[in-house]
């Protein structure tokens, strides 16, 4: 994992076996992909659960965030995306999730990177799907902001998943591992 300096620090694991996110975080040996699928399950700490792809670096990266907008007895949801270049956040695009969630939710959320299509998967259900051709390549990670913090459970990267690309795996593997199993998948 590489992110800003210290970045370790803020990080956390706690007794349930949850990790506990902090400023921007990239798995690096995910940084060299292009075409792949990002899953994970986690939980809203406080106010948003957090995630990036195609992290070419921390300067350049697509931004997403499962953002409470209602806490109360029937809490609300949006899906916040946007684009990081060059180190400037761009403007966001919010939907409202169509889900029922509560507090204690865990979120299966599944995103599918495809040359510059993309598409998030939140409890099964397909909540947002676009384009955009700027970052080609680049990893996944997470983060957390001022006054936010997500728990994450587990995390899974697929590439090379179709029927072809299972072939060419096994002919020549792609040389990306997890040094910590309780991330490398479920």
């Amino acid at each position: 994992w590489e992110g800003v300096e210290n970045w370790g620090r803020q990080w956390q694991y706690d007794p349930a076996g949850f990790v506990l996110t902090g400023p921007l975080a990239i798995y690096t040996p995910s940084k060299r992909l292009s075409d792949y699928t990002f899953e994970f399950l986690g939980q809203i700490e406080t106010r948003s659960l957090n995630w990036v792809f195609r992290a070419a670096d921390l300067q350049n990266y697509y931004a997403m965030k499962i953002v409470l907008t209602n806490s109360g007895p029937l809490p609300q949801a949006n899906l916040v995306r946007y684009a990081v270049i060059k180190g400037k956040a761009e403007k966001a695009v919010q939907t409202r999730l169509p889900l029922t969630i509560s507090a204690d939710t865990l979120y299966r959320v599944r995103t599918e990177v495809r040359d510059s299509d993309f598409s998030v998967t939140v409890q099964d259900q397909v909540v947002a799907s676009w384009s955009d051709s700027r970052l080609k390549s680049g990893g996944v990670g997470f983060f957390s902001e001022r006054g936010e913090r997500g728990r994450l459970r587990w995390v899974q990267v697929a590439h090379q998943y179709d029927a072809l690309g299972r072939l060419c795996a096994l002919l020549a593997p792609y040389p990306v591992q997890a040094t910590d199993p309780s991330w490398s998948g479920k």
